[in-house]
């Protein structure tokens, strides 16, 4: 499912890309719409990947 224009504009996302060294970078969307599309055309990967993410660092 995709990302709304209305759930990015009051949800705060916490979404990651990997840049051309391989390194990889978390950014939270602060309610804008400022959001790549990658990132946009899926809720449920981004659910994921924060789900990942954040209980790897927890642990």
């Amino acid at each position: 499912m995709r990302f709304t224009d209305i759930e990015l504009e009051y949800s705060d996302i916490l979404w990651f890309a990997v840049d051309r060294n391989g390194y990889l970078a978390g950014f939270t969307s602060g309610g804008t719409l400022f959001v790549p599309e990658f990132v946009r055309k899926s809720k449920e990967e981004a659910e994921l990947l924060e789900t990942f993410f954040v209980r790897s660092c927890q642990q």
